[in-house]
Protein backbone atom coordinates (compact mmCIF):
# COMPACT_ATOMS: atom_id res chain seq x y z
CA UNK A 1 0.00 0.00 0.00
CA UNK A 2 1.34 3.74 -0.52
CA UNK A 3 1.63 6.08 -3.34
CA UNK A 4 4.47 4.21 -5.05
CA UNK A 5 5.45 3.37 -8.73
CA UNK A 6 6.80 -0.35 -7.42
CA UNK A 7 3.07 -1.09 -6.80
CA UNK A 8 1.80 -0.02 -10.17
CA UNK A 9 5.26 -1.01 -12.08
CA UNK A 10 7.08 -4.09 -10.42
CA UNK A 11 4.17 -5.62 -8.52
CA UNK A 12 2.19 -7.07 -11.30
CA UNK A 13 5.14 -9.33 -12.10
CA UNK A 14 4.82 -11.00 -8.59
CA UNK A 15 0.97 -10.79 -8.58
CA UNK A 16 1.47 -8.47 -5.08
CA UNK A 17 -2.01 -7.08 -4.65
CA UNK A 18 -1.95 -2.99 -4.44
CA UNK A 19 -3.71 -0.28 -2.90
CA UNK A 20 -2.72 2.78 -4.22
CA UNK A 21 -3.39 6.05 -2.19
CA UNK A 22 -3.83 9.41 -3.36
CA UNK A 23 -3.50 10.69 -7.17
CA UNK A 24 0.57 10.43 -7.59
CA UNK A 25 0.18 7.11 -9.89
CA UNK A 26 -2.93 8.34 -12.00
CA UNK A 27 -3.05 7.90 -15.89
CA UNK A 28 -0.29 4.76 -15.55
CA UNK A 29 -0.78 1.81 -16.48
CA UNK A 30 -1.53 -0.86 -14.25
CA UNK A 31 -2.48 -4.42 -13.64
CA UNK A 32 -6.06 -5.00 -13.58
CA UNK A 33 -6.44 -6.00 -9.75
CA UNK A 34 -4.45 -2.61 -8.45
CA UNK A 35 -7.10 -0.68 -6.48
CA UNK A 36 -7.13 3.08 -5.96
CA UNK A 37 -8.25 4.98 -2.86
CA UNK A 38 -8.55 8.29 -1.86
CA UNK A 39 -6.82 9.85 1.22
CA UNK A 40 -9.70 8.63 3.51
CA UNK A 41 -8.49 6.24 6.29
CA UNK A 42 -12.00 4.00 6.23
CA UNK A 43 -11.58 3.41 2.54
CA UNK A 44 -8.01 2.81 2.86
CA UNK A 45 -8.44 -0.26 5.51
CA UNK A 46 -11.25 -1.37 3.87
CA UNK A 47 -8.86 -1.76 0.75
CA UNK A 48 -5.73 -3.17 2.40
CA UNK A 49 -8.43 -5.76 4.42
CA UNK A 50 -9.95 -6.80 1.07
CA UNK A 51 -6.63 -7.39 -0.48
CA UNK A 52 -5.17 -9.61 2.28
CA UNK A 53 -7.78 -11.43 2.60
CA UNK A 54 -7.85 -12.07 -1.50
CA UNK A 55 -3.96 -12.46 -1.28
CA UNK A 56 -1.58 -13.06 -4.17
CA UNK A 57 -3.41 -12.68 -7.72
CA UNK A 58 -1.84 -14.25 -10.93
CA UNK A 59 1.18 -12.51 -12.60
CA UNK A 60 0.49 -9.76 -15.31
CA UNK A 61 3.24 -8.90 -17.70
CA UNK A 62 1.73 -5.73 -18.69
CA UNK A 63 5.67 -4.12 -19.16
CA UNK A 64 6.96 -7.10 -20.86
CA UNK A 65 7.83 -10.39 -20.33
CA UNK A 66 11.15 -9.03 -18.90
CA UNK A 67 13.73 -10.04 -21.72
CA UNK A 68 14.80 -6.29 -22.64
CA UNK A 69 18.03 -6.12 -21.83
CA UNK A 70 18.88 -8.84 -23.86
CA UNK A 71 17.18 -7.79 -26.72
CA UNK A 72 18.70 -4.23 -26.73
CA UNK A 73 22.18 -6.24 -25.70
CA UNK A 74 21.66 -7.92 -29.21
CA UNK A 75 20.50 -5.39 -30.84
CA UNK A 76 24.01 -2.97 -29.22
CA UNK A 77 26.27 -6.13 -29.91
CA UNK A 78 24.85 -6.86 -33.81
CA UNK A 79 24.55 -2.64 -34.99
CA UNK A 80 26.77 -1.45 -37.16
CA UNK A 81 28.47 1.73 -35.80
CA UNK A 82 30.94 2.43 -38.04
CA UNK A 83 29.76 5.35 -40.08
CA UNK A 84 27.48 7.18 -36.94
CA UNK A 85 29.32 10.26 -35.59
CA UNK A 86 28.55 9.96 -32.53
CA UNK A 87 30.42 13.80 -31.24
CA UNK A 88 32.05 16.06 -32.92
CA UNK A 89 34.89 18.70 -31.08
CA UNK A 90 35.15 22.24 -33.49
CA UNK A 91 37.20 25.20 -32.71
CA UNK A 92 35.34 28.27 -32.25
CA UNK A 93 36.97 30.60 -34.74
CA UNK A 94 36.70 33.77 -32.70
CA UNK A 95 39.13 31.37 -30.03
CA UNK A 96 43.05 32.21 -29.84
CA UNK A 97 43.69 29.28 -28.07
CA UNK A 98 45.56 26.35 -29.57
Amino acid sequence: MGNSSSGIREACYFGTPVVDIGTRQNRRERADYVVSVDYDSVKIREAILKELDHGKYEKEFIYGSGGSGKKIAKILAEIDLTNIIQKEITIRPWCNEQ
